[in-house]
């Protein structure tokens, strides 16, 4: 059995292939495809084509990146479905590496939810190799064969290891027209670009993205991209509670440990009036509440709105009683305020205004999301 050092062309590629999982195949046809994306693109924006015709592309590569890390039923159906219209294009296409560029999107999607992966695998890194420089591509791929051999996460990779970017030029042409239609084109700029850096993507934000409804994606890009807005900004409130939380945890931590209170004049414990307690624990019960819902794949936007509302009056309420105590406590980020539940710490959740734009951003997802 030969090794990923051994790859000297593709057929070599496709046996190292048949000794390997069928997860170490989808990676290496998807990253192939990713690889010569920019191919496709420039050439629609080049003859006009607009962006109803790469979005099928778009579904098709983001579809098989999901369904190869996170197989299920319903991250194949989307997956198939999204097949279909990547050949579309693909028989549209007037030029050969353009359109090759778009077959090896759709070749990776079948190589993500076929059985026989290995074999699903060849004809996408054929039609990749063939839509950019065949020695750099080759060289790519046996990195990320070498960095599988070796246990490493392949999506943490820049897609195109240490090599230049061959097709940058056509990237930069590709952004640049992609960031002029607004907002909502942000995502699919971030989303490659994450790839060419080999920055690791929040998986469960690009699952809600595939499985996004057919309809909406056959939609057009503004219904489209509004969908995905939504469901970014979902994700963003998620990612901001989780880092809250993990703060006040080790604040809590810092502030309770002896050594940390031994030292500071004047004393950094300070018992707060009984309403301010409750408050506090407001605060932090509706970020538990407001973790909970988002976590759904559809959250009750009227309970939202609710936990929204309550977070910003507490968070009103403490933020009020720290300027009160002045700060001797609060500018040392040691003002820690007892509680029934045990010590808070009060730090620049409350004095910086973090929190209140958190819950500011919470109620606008509520009634518009």
């Amino acid at each position: 059995m030969s090794g990923a050092a051994d790859i000297e062309n593709r057929r070599s590629l496709e046996r190292w292939l048949e000794d390997r999982p069928r997860e170490d195949a989808v990676i290496i046809a998807h990253r192939a495809a990713m690889r010569v994306l920019p191919v496709l693109t420039d050439w629609l924006i080049e003859f006009g084509k607009g962006d109803l015709t790469e979005l099928p592309v778009l579904r098709c590569l983001l579809a098989s990146m999901v369904a190869g890390k996170r197989p299920s039923y319903e991250t194949k159906s989307a997956t198939a479905d999204a097949i279909t219209g990547s050949v579309v294009v693909a028989t549209e296409v007037e030029n050969a590496i353009a359109d090759a560029a778009a077959s090896a999107a759709a070749a990776a999607a079948r190589a993500s939810i076929r059985s026989k992966a290995r074999i699903a695998t060849r004809p996408a890194v054929r039609h990749a190799f063939f839509a950019t420089d065949h020695a750099v591509a080759l060289k790519c791929s046996r990195a990320d064969a070498q960095g599988i051999e070796f246990g490493e996460t392949p999506h943490s990779q820049p897609l195109w290891h240490d090599e230049p970017n061959p097709l940058d030029e056509q990237w930069q042409t590709t952004r640049r027209t992609w960031a002029s239609r607004g907002p909502g084109w942000q995502f699919w700029i971030d989303w490659y670009e994450d790839a060419l850096g080999g920055r690791e993507p929040n998986w469960e934000m690009l699952r809600d993205i595939a499985l996004i409804a057919p309809e909406t994606w056959d939609a057009g890009p503004d219904a489209l991209n509004a969908e995905i807005m939504r469901i970014t900004e979902k994700h963003s409130l998620l990612e901001e509670i989780r880092a809250l939380k993990a703060e006040r945890a080790r604040l809590v931590e810092n502030a309770a440990a002896p050594a940390h209170r031994g030292h500071n004049e004047p004393p950094e414990l300070i018992e707060a009036p009984v309403e301010v307690a409750r408050e506090l624990t407001v605060v932090w019960t509706s970020l538990d509440e407001a973790e909970r819902e988002l976590e759904k794949a559809q959250p009750d936007l009227s309970r939202l709105q609710r936990i929204a509302n309550a977070l910003k009056a507490a968070v009103g309420q403490v933020a009020a009683y720290c300027g009160k105590v002045g700060d001797r406590a609060v500018m040392a980020g040691a003002g820690a305020f007892g509680t029934g539940a045990g010590t808070l710490l009060l730090d620049h959740f409350f004095t910086s205004g973090r929190l209140m734009d958190f819950a500011t951003r919470l109620l606008q997802f509520a009634v518009g999301g």
